[in-house]
């Protein structure tokens, strides 16, 4: 049993990184990083003439998309920032008229009736203008969001293999980022506006006496300090990591509670032992804070002395009045005091509405920069200048039976790996050829097929297509002459006719050739189960929800949740011959020249694996086809050339009568594999 955690680290507690110029804040289940950086005024500024060019682009920005709407929404909000101080003005009045009245012993209820009147029109029109802004504000949130939306969805179609690897997540960029960025905006100019009004008010109230500009002085003096004194976490650059292992156990476990993994828990009985190691978990991390890092500086960095000053300060007004009505009582209005406390209320509000606002701009404006920055990121595979060849005419160096392949010395490593997955390897295939590539797990030879098709682009050593360096291919007309049926390739969340379709997109409405491609991928028994045949959406990404509804009822609502589109159910082998059948959806394009399959059938059972690759074999005509594969018994004998690979090295090559009789590598796998099929 791990004992409870009582002794915690003070969360603030702060000690130097081993990496030069960082430090450490231990907060709660987090350490937040933040780098050691002597004050510039020239940095600085540089910062916040970065920060403005952001703000700037995003006003411009969301301005395009819709100018009425943005104006007629940064009008309204505006309007509502006065309002306060206009209601305070006619208040102010309403009170002079009346202290006025009691001291004259009459009241002049023409001056008293148009100070309510005014008042009640402000409220009025304000309400006129402002309330429909709701409305206005979802219209023009719909144009920002849907703007952004395809902002971000065609920077990330537009990433190659390598560079999301390289990349840090970006699944907290979100065009509700957009939004709440220039939603943040138009408040800040709406608290800046009141603001304003607000000190021009004071002043105007007070410039008999000469005290406005002082008592405003002395009403924003206690929020100014407490801002100056703690600066914000929200400003600074910083690195955030979880560093708990009970609460990173704890989400863990809680992620196991996913639909992903339901399968696997129930059958593997493990349910009780994951509720087990959770409270294990939760007990050993006992109170430590998990709230957001900057909520708990926040927290625990305030000084209960510091507090008691600020308080004092914030008082200053109050003080500031018994000080003036003691000095002048002849010329004190009771009034007039009165509304210069309002307006202290009013002023310190305003002020710290203002801070919130700006330390929230300050975060969101660096999520909008990021955001910026991540649709200029450039891909890593850099596009051709020749096209090639789609034709069925011979191009350049090569045959009209297929593509002709070139390897000289190639290496290549994953990004992030240090292992290479290719070690200095040469081959060459001619077109035409039916190739099989074979090894073992993390030989390398799935690779061959990735760089290929340029997903990845060779460390050193040169890649030649027909002759010609493949880096000097345009990447579309290189991919179109390519087809490839992968272990990685999964159904998308449409509909089957577009999953096969979008195999040959010029086809896509073409039902009988869709059809087609379908019985060569041996799918068409699996489309026939299915209600809705080609038009079922294995998993549609539909949102439906209930409150207080159960299926069982014998209600109307009970008989609209059973009729709400559930999720198609297949199996693992059955998507298999799915995303086979858009593989041959695309030889019918005419453009194929080479066709990669790699380990395409781990799911299908033996006849159908055979019928696959019958079928693909049969559709090989002008084309150069290469199997990657760790099973033999379908393929090898049939190919004019077999590549045998161990850790990222070429160790053999050869048809299979020539492989087994050198009796190595290669004729030691097939006769292990021959052996699972005799009998004693």
């Amino acid at each position: 049993m791990v004992p409870v955690q009582l002794a915690k680290e003070h969360p603030t507690s702060i000690h130097d990184s081993k990496d030069s110029g960082l430090e450490t804040l231990k907060l709660g289940v987090y350490n937040l990083y933040l780098e050691r950086q002597p004050f510039s005024f020239l940095e600085q500024l540089k910062k916040w003439q970065s920060i403005f060019a952001i703000i700037l682009k995003v006003i411009s920005e969301v301005y395009t998309l819709a100018p009425t709407l943005f104006l007629l929404h940064i009008f309204a909000k505006v309007s509502k920032g006065i309002e306060a101080v206009i209601l305070l003005h006619y208040e102010t009045r309403i009170v002079q008229t009346v202290e006025v009245g009691l001291l004259q012993g009459s009241i002049n209820s023409r001056a008293l009736f148009d100070a309510v009147m005014a008042r009640l029109l402000c409220v009025v029109i304000v309400g006129a203008i402002y309330y429909p802004r709701e409305r206005l504000e979802n219209q023009l949130r719909v144009r920002v969001l849907h703007h952004f939306d395809e902002y971000l969805l065609t920077s990330r179609l537009s990433m190659d293999l390598s560079l999301i690897a390289d990349n840090l997540s970006d699944e907290h960029l979100s065009a509700e980022t957009a939004w709440s960025c220039a939603q943040r905006i138009m408040s800040m100019a709406s608290e800046l506006f009141g603001l304003i009004s607000c000190l021009g008010f004071v002043i105007h109230i007070g410039h008999k006496s000469n005290y406005g500009a002082l008592f405003s002085v002395c009403c924003v003096f206690g929020p100014l300090l407490r801002v100056v004194n703690r600066p914000s976490l929200n400003a600074k650059p910083r690195v955030i990591e979880a560093t708990n292992t009970h609460f990173l156990r704890m989400r863990a476990l809680r992620a196991l509670s996913q639909n992903l993994f339901r399968s696997d828990v129930i059958s593997g009985n493990i349910v009780q032992y994951i509720i087990n190691e959770f409270r294990r978990s939760r007990v050993a991390l006992g109170d430590t804070d998990t709230d957001h890092p900057e909520n708990i500086a926040r927290i625990h960095q305030k000084s209960w002395i510091e507090e008691m000053i600020y308080d004092i300060v914030d008082d200053f007004p109050t003080l500031f009045s018994a000080i003036f009505a003691l000095a002048q009582p002849t010329s004190t209005v009771l009034s007039t005091l009165v509304s210069l406390h309002e307006s202290a209320s009013l002023l310190r509000r305003s002020f710290w509405n203002i801070y919130w606002e700006m330390s929230n701009l300050l975060s969101e404006s660096s999520s909008m920069e990021l955001l910026y920055e991540f649709g200029k990121k450039e891909t890593k595979i850099k596009d051709g200048t020749i096209s090639y060849p789609l034709s069925t005419s011979a191009p350049k160096g090569g045959s009209d039976e297929g593509m002709a392949i070139e390897l000289r010395n190639v290496s290549f490593s994953y990004p992030g790996n240090n292992t290479k997955a290719l070690d200095n390897v040469s081959l060459s295939i001619r077109p035409g050829q039916l190739v099989v590539v074979v090894g073992a797990n993390g030989s390398g030879k799935s690779t061959f097929v990735k760089l290929i098709s340029r997903l990845y682009d060779a460390e050193s050593g040169s890649v030649l297509i027909d002759g010609e360096e493949i880096q000097r291919y345009k990447l579309q007309s290189l991919r179109q002459a390519i087809a490839t049926l992968t272990q990685d390739h999964h159904l998308y969340p449409l509909s089957i006719h577009e999953n096969i379709g979008l195999g040959f997109l010029e086809a896509v409405d073409n039902t009988e050739m869709i059809q087609e491609a379908a019985r060569k991928g041996c799918a068409t028994d699996v489309i026939d189960k299915l209600s809705n045949g080609l038009e079922t959406v294995l998993d549609p990404q539909s949102i439906q929800y209930f409150y207080r509804v159960q299926e069982g009822e014998k209600s109307k609502l009970a008989e609209k949740l059973k009729s709400f589109e559930k999720s198609a159910d297949v199996s693992g082998g059955e998507r298999q011959r799915l995303v086979a059948a858009r593989t041959f959806m695309r030889l019918n394009s005419g453009k194929v020249r080479l066709v990669g399959v790699d380990e395409p059938s781990s799911a299908l059972d033996p006849k159908a694996e055979l019928e696959l690759f019958d079928n693909l074999r049969n559709s090989r005509e002008a084309k150069t086809v290469i199997f990657v594969t760790h099973r033999f018994g379908h393929l090898t004998k049939h190919a004019d050339v077999i590549f045998c690979m161990s850790k990222g090295r070429m160790t053999e090559s050869g048809t299979h009568t020539e492989l087994m009789e050198l009796g190595g590598e290669y004729s030691k796998m097939y006769n292990i594999q021959a052996k699972a099929f005799e009998t004693e």
